[in-house]
C-alpha cells in the first residue's frame, strides 16, 4: 500500500494457501508497516464465501472511508 503522495506505507504477504472448489486463496495475510520490524497485523481466514453478490457502492473511495459496523 502507498500513501497519497506515492510513498510505501504497508506491505502485505500471504501464506498457507487453501483450495475451495476452483478457488485458491491465502489462509493468512500479514500486513507490515514500511520501516518497522517486529510489529505486524495478521489476518487468518477461517472460512471463505465466493461468488456472493455485492453492491456497486462497495467499490468506491467513499465506501472505503466509511466505518463499517
Amino acid at each position: 500500500y502507498y500513501t497519497s503522495d506515492g510513498k510505501l506505507d504497508k506491505s502485505v504477504a500471504s501464506k498457507n494457501l487453501k483450495q475451495q472448489g476452483d478457488h485458491t486463496y491465502p489462509g493468512t495475510l500479514i500486513v507490515t508497516k514500511a520501516g518497522e520490524t517486529g510489529n505486524y497485523t495478521q489476518v487468518d481466514y477461517l472460512s471463505m464465501k465466493f461468488d456472493h453478490p455485492l453492491r456497486e457502492s462497495v467499490f468506491t473511495q467513499e465506501f472505503l472511508r466509511k466505518r463499517i459496523d
